[in-house]
């Protein structure tokens, strides 16, 4: 017995949204690991030489990081997209994180030539 022209649809369909669901988690993994490590490497370079504090390491940034986010408001991509792909959006968010933490990174490191 073999499946229809819209059961087979329906299962496209299917296997797309896990590929989305399986690559949000993956992409929500990998943005807070770097946010993390972005986090312990401009703690380490500013915040330890100033304060005489201890150094983060990446897990305790992480958590640092998600408690930020969490109280801080972030830009809604969805209003910003609302007409484009989902693939798209995860494309984008993926791109500000990493664009926006190497941004960061690079004005810490010149702040560290200054101290």
């Amino acid at each position: 017995m073999g499946m229809t022209e819209t059961e087979i649809k329906d299962d496209a369909g299917c296997a797309t949204m896990m590929g989305y669901l399986t690559m949000t988690v993956i992409m929500l993994a990998f943005g807070c690991a770097f946010n993390g490590w972005v986090l312990a490497k401009i703690w380490a370079w500013i915040i330890t030489p100033t304060f005489h504090l201890p150094a983060l390491t990446v897990a305790q940034a992480v958590g640092l990081s998600l408690v930020y986010n969490f109280i801080t408001n972030k830009p809604d991509l969805t209003k910003q997209n609302a007409k484009g792909s989902l693939l798209g959006l995860l494309l984008t968010a993926m791109i500000s994180t990493v664009v926006g933490g190497l941004a960061v990174l690079g004005i810490a490191s010149l702040v560290c030539m200054f101290m």
